[in-house]
């Protein structure tokens, strides 16, 4: 008997069945932030001078690379102002500041910045139909056209 080989098709196959998360959840996700989205978007045309200016899909959900073990997902949060901490213990808080007052349905307790964690950032904990767990990393921006570029 002799030897057999594992080929393409069931590598295919396994990736698909146990290890990729499935298109129509990646989708939900998507959908989840980009609902995220369109309440900043909608809070900014109330307060255009609002230092919190963008948020956008990021990490692996947004690169299309997301595993089926998938337990958040990454936005990214443009900060603009003078006014805004280098720190990044000071920035996570200024962000943590910002995304209570423009989603003040959070409560205080979902929205607090994580300090020990490998990649540091706000979770935005909500468990409902419209929200999974988002984790907000500050990106901080100098210029406003840089905002607007991406």
């Amino acid at each position: 008997m002799g030897r057999q080989h594992v080929g393409h098709n069931e590598i295919a196959t396994f990736a698909q069945d146990k290890v990729n998360l499935p298109k129509d959840k990646a989708d939900e996700y998507r959908a989840q932030a980009r609902r995220l989205r369109e309440k900043l978007e909608g809070y900014l045309g109330e307060h255009p001078d609002f230092t919190l200016k963008k948020m956008l899909l990021s990490g692996s959900l947004a690169k299309g690379t997301a595993l089926r073990s998938l337990n958040d997902i990454d936005v990214a949060c443009y900060v603009s102002g003078a006014d805004a901490p280098k720190d990044v213990r000071a920035l996570l808080d200024y962000l943590a500041e910002r995304l209570r007052k423009a989603f003040p349905n959070f409560s205080p307790d979902q929205v607090q910045p994580q300090y020990k964690s490998r990649r540091q950032s706000v979770p935005l904990n909500r468990y409902s139909a419209l929200w999974q767990r988002s984790k907000s990393v500050p990106v901080l921006v100098s210029r406003l056209d840089a905002v607007d570029r991406h």
